[in-house]
């Protein structure tokens, strides 16, 4: 209702009720208002009533369906990088080297990886490492301290062929993609495991010092990946709305 005077408006209320007056100003500029607003008590026994009105807090509480989505389980599994027997020739080969290097990249999804080297021609690395990490519930990999928990990674590389009597040593030298020197050693087997995975080309660079004798050298290199399996299931979220509500003062 639009009105610039209203006197003697009646509203005739047939019980106890809360009334809400609301005066908008429909301009830019400011106006003054008077209000007057008077009770008119039906019958003697009500004068007394309190028109006073008290805010209290009101909570409703309602549920919805919601639907969760969680990791049921997880696979570990293994891909065969580097698999590869190389012959390094001796310093006095006329024909070859005594160096040599080999150059390989992980795959994007990789959370770990491992490398073996060995001088002995029957050793048969990784094998029994991976039937270990096979049989460990992936789950207890993703312990505190990262995805791939090191004790449990320990344990799978323990299981490397020892070194053979009589093998000879070779030196060799693991570069990251960036050219940092992440490993070295001068060994007849080696076995380690990195818990850090560069994008790029790692490079394996070997050397034989032998003076006469060639050395074969077997390489594997190992990522580990996970794969998570997902479900969903659904239940029930309880949500609490408050709102502030008039009462009578009592």
């Amino acid at each position: 209702m639009s009105v610039k005077k209203l006197e003697n408006k009646v509203v005739t209320l047939s019980r106890n009720s809360i009334l809400f007056f609301r005066l908008k100003n429909p301009t830019f500029s400011a106006r003054k208002v008077n209000f007057t607003l008077k009770r008119i008590p039906a019958k003697t026994e009500t004068e007394n009533f309190n028109t006073s009105v008290t805010w209290i807090e009101k909570r409703d509480s309602t549920f919805r369906d919601s639907t969760e989505t969680y990791i049921a389980k997880v696979d570990t599994v293994f891909e065969q990088i580097l698999d590869k027997r190389e012959r390094v020739h001796s310093k006095s080969n006329m024909n070859y080297s005594n160096k040599g290097d080999l150059k390989f990249t992980l795959p994007p999804d990789s959370k770990a990886w491992a490398f073996g080297i060995n001088t002995s021609k029957s050793a048969n690395i990784f094998a029994e490492a991976q039937d270990v990490f096979r049989k460990t519930k992936a789950s207890s990999m993703m312990a505190s301290g990262g995805l791939m928990g090191g004790i449990i990674f320990d344990i799978g590389l323990g299981y490397f062929a020892n070194a053979q009597p009589g093998q000879e040593n070779i030196r060799f030298k693991i570069y990251s993609p960036s050219g940092q020197n992440i490993s070295y050693g001068n060994v007849s087997y080696e076995k380690n495991k990195f818990k850090e995975v560069f994008p790029g080309q790692y490079v394996i660079t070997l050397e034989n010092d032998n003076t006469f004798n060639a050395i074969d050298v077997d390489l594997k290199i190992t990522s580990v990946k996970f794969i998570e399996h997902k479900q969903t299931k659904k239940h029930k979220v309880w949500i609490v709305k408050s709102k502030m509500v008039p009462t009578f003062t009592t």
